[in-house]
């Protein structure tokens, strides 16, 4: 049988409410008997009224927003959401820019690191008159036509002008501080043209050359030969750069720069490298010998030391050429077949400058500030007179053809140095060599046995071509033959000699500059690797 308690619901709240009301505030009403209906009815008569919320509730559907509503809601919307997406863009244009600088500046430090490296392994101490059998090798500087204050033909403001110089408007080289962007005035009172954005004078001395034999006993150099790779603790290194010409149309790119580093093995185990006399093989130091009646026949030789000690048989010789053997300053001989994509050390680059250390470079007091040779206050300070508080200064070979102003002025032993100094590089190489560049000039540390190659190499007449006031004319290898041919400081002393160096001065310091640009980052980026060399 059912019970009747178990169908029946328990008393809402507001029953119970009233239960307690009626007697029975502890319980619920009617929990454990039946209840009657009239009970019920009666309880429900005894609850006390409800009272009303002061915040009635509506009864009325919502309201849907306006169209007003709705558009104030959208702009609000993309205002917010153009405000993120530039926010965004300056993070990710800020994070592209750094990224792009730290990626310059590790290849910087890297390209730092192995010029650093090759100087502290060059073979040869630096000196002048190399002996071959002493297996020295050689150093050789070559300094272009192009210095700091006069850095590429396509900058002059009459070509810019011309249209054979670099787009102004375009050209992604930077500008100098002196430029007026707004009325396109650059330095000396001239002008190119209003809407140039840059007068290109970021660019720095480029056209500079070094060449070394380097050795590497802990990490050996490494080339392909023949089809196979080739591992040899002693190379050939040069160091140079390139400058991209002018080009029509105009490319943004005009006048930029790029640093290469080309390793040349040396493996005289490999022996005859080929018979091609216009085909020099690209990652081995090689000569060439001729075997036949006419220089065309021959074959490639692989160097040693000894031999890259001779001028004639470094890189980039022309084997026609006779003394003093110059090097080939072409693309073709530089970088012939690939090895411009493998020797590629730096790009976008606006500098390459070698300097070497003289110790006799005026130091000028220009208003406060001491100044070398290498600095652009020295060409200005230079007409005060200015004052001279010291000498020492690393400095480009015959430096003073920058200041064609101050010949006569140095002539006369300007700033209390002696003219003629031979142990400065200020001079023209005025010796038996005759080595220098269109502006330049040429260190090289030379080798012996032009004294003793039974060859004249001074002889005025002959096809050498080189000469100086050399009265022993049709004598050869006077300088080592045990005679006084010129009965003048006794046997075969140095004025007997055919040869000299451009520079018959020890090499005492080095200073290579890297000059880089990072486009994206618009970031000029310079750093310089110095080196001392022991005598």
């Amino acid at each position: 049988m059912t019970n009747l308690v178990d169908r029946i619901p328990l008393t809402p709240r507001a029953d119970r409410a009233a239960t307690s009301a009626l007697g029975h505030p502890d319980e619920p009403y009617c929990l454990a008997e039946p209840c009657h209906p009239e009970v019920l009815r009666g309880v429900r008569s005894a609850e006390p009224p409800r009272p009303h919320s002061p915040f009635p509730i509506p009864h009325s559907p919502p309201r849907a927003l306006t169209l007003i509503e709705m558009l104030v809601a959208l702009a609000v919307t993309l205002v917010m959401m153009a405000a993120v997406v530039n926010l965004f863009a300056n993070m990710s244009g800020s994070i592209r820019n750094r990224r792009a600088a730290i990626e310059t500046g590790a290849q910087l430090r890297q390209v730092r690191n192995r010029l650093a490296m090759d100087l502290a392994g060059a073979t040869c101490r630096g000196s002048t008159w190399q002996d071959p059998a002493e297996n020295q090798g050689y150093i050789e500087i070559i300094e272009g036509e192009w210095s700091d204050k006069n850095p590429s033909s396509q900058i002059i403001p009459a070509n810019i002008l011309a249209g054979s110089g670099i787009d102004p408007t375009i050209s992604l080289i930077p500008a100098s501080q002196a430029f007026n962007p707004e009325t396109g005035d650059v330095p000396g009172g001239l002008s190119i043209g209003a809407g140039a954005i840059t007068d290109g004078r970021a660019l720095g001395d480029w056209d500079d050359i070094l060449a070394l034999t380097v050795r590497s006993e802990s990490d050996p150099f490494v080339g392909r030969f023949g089809g196979a790779l080739v591992e040899s603790p002693l190379a050939e290194v040069v160091w140079f750069a390139t400058e991209q010409p002018h080009s029509t149309p105009a490319d943004p790119n005009d006048g930029m720069r790029r640093i290469y580093r080309r390793v040349l093995l040396i493996a005289p185990w490999l022996g005859n490298l080929g018979t091609n006399i216009d085909d020099p093989p690209a990652n081995i130091s090689a000569h060439w010998e001729q075997t036949g009646a006419t220089i065309d026949v021959g074959r490639w030789v692989a160097n040693t030391l000894s031999d890259a000690t001779k001028r004639e048989n470094r890189v980039a010789r022309n084997p026609r050429d006779k003394f003093p053997h110059p090097l080939t300053l072409t693309p073709a001989a530089l970088l012939p077949g690939s090895t411009s994509t493998d020797a590629l050390a730096l790009s976008s680059s606006l500098a390459f400058d070698v300097r070497l250390f003289d110790p006799t470079a005026p130091l000028i007091d220009n208003v406060g500030t001491i100044v070398g040779p290498s600095d652009a206050g020295f060409d200005a300070a230079k007409w005060v007179p200015a004052t001279t508080v010291g000498q020492g200064d690393y400095v480009d070979l015959n430096y003073r053809a920058s200041y064609a102003k101050f010949i006569g002025d140095f002539a006369t032993g300007y700033g209390g140095l002696p003219a003629g100094n031979s142990s400065m590089f200020s001079e023209f190489p005025l010796f038996k060599s005759q080595l220098q560049t269109p502006r330049g000039g040429v260190y090289d540390t030379w080798s012996y046995h032009y004294e003793n190659d039974g060859m004249d190499q001074d002889d005025k007449t002959g096809n050498d071509n080189i000469d100086d006031n050399d009265v022993t004319t049709g004598l050869i290898d006077e300088g080592a033959n045990g005679l006084d041919d010129d009965n003048q400081n006794g046997v075969d002393d140095r004025g007997e000699r055919e040869t000299a160096p451009p520079y018959d001065v020890p090499l005492r310091g080095l200073k290579v500059i890297f000059r880089v640009y990072e486009p994206d980052a618009r970031q000029i980026r310079e750093s310089s690797v110095t080196h001392s060399f022991k005598q």
